[in-house]
């Protein structure tokens, strides 16, 4: 009788996932805060993260 494991539903899997989703945002955010004018605002809105996220990496890129 073979065993069915479903990969996505493992915990380092997951964890994984997070990992480079959270990366990508915050790879996404730097471009559009560097290469466009939108609002803290928009590019919260396009990025699905909040104000404050936006905040923090204008943050980070200010301090370099």
């Amino acid at each position: 009788m073979p065993i069915v494991y479903d990969i996505k539903t493992d915990y380092l899997y997951q964890q994984g996932m997070i990992t480079k989703d959270h990366e990508n945002k915050v790879n996404f955010v730097k471009k559009l805060l560097l290469n466009t004018t939108h609002t803290d605002k928009e590019i919260a809105n396009f990025a699905d993260v909040t104000i404050e996220f936006v905040q923090e990496i204008k943050k980070s890129i200010d301090k370099k």
